[in-house]
């Protein structure tokens, strides 16, 4: 064992502890994803039939087939653009990746779909209108009317002693 301990070997054990938690962190995001992304596909696959609602929102079956054919877009489109990517750059895609690849793509084309086009319709909705109307004046003046009318000084107006 090495004698030579510096602050580099705190800085590596610290590098090396952001990263693993990063990489747990991604692994856990994406298997929230997934899970919601097939809690929602079965939900869809329900309402392909006749309307459901689901938190005081309808799915009709046409918006059910969209969101299942955008998943299924994204299934094919997403490994297929990652394999041309890796081509280009010659980088080597294991095929134990391949399942996450394709997983990934119907995340990103369900759910990701679904944000894009709520942010469409967020966007072409009417906006916040803020009333802007004009206070009325009142009818009477706040201040009584002079009793002197005003009358500008003059320049040898200094009190006298």
């Amino acid at each position: 064992m090495s004698q030579n301990n510096n602050e580099t070997n705190g800085i590596s054990i610290a590098m090396a502890l952001v990263c693993v938690t990063a990489l747990f962190m991604g692994i856990i995001i994406y298997v929230l994803l997934a899970v919601l992304t097939l809690g929602l596909s079965i939900f869809c696959l329900f309402a392909l039939t006749k309307p459901r609602r689901l938190f005081n929102e309808t799915v009709t079956p046409k918006e059910a087939r969209w969101f299942i054919g955008r998943g299924i877009i994204g299934w094919f489109a997403f490994p297929v653009l990652l394999s041309a990517l890796a081509q280009s750059f010659d980088v080597r895609i294991e095929q134990d990746w391949i399942i996450h690849m394709m997983v990934c793509g119907y995340i990103i084309g369900a759910l990701g779909g679904e944000y894009v086009i709520a942010k469409i319709k967020e966007a072409q909705s009417e906006p916040e209108t803020i009333d802007v109307t004009p206070t009325v004046a009142p009818k009477h003046p706040m201040i009584d009317n002079p009793k002197q009318p005003f009358e500008f000084a003059t320049w040898d107006d200094e009190e006298r002693r």
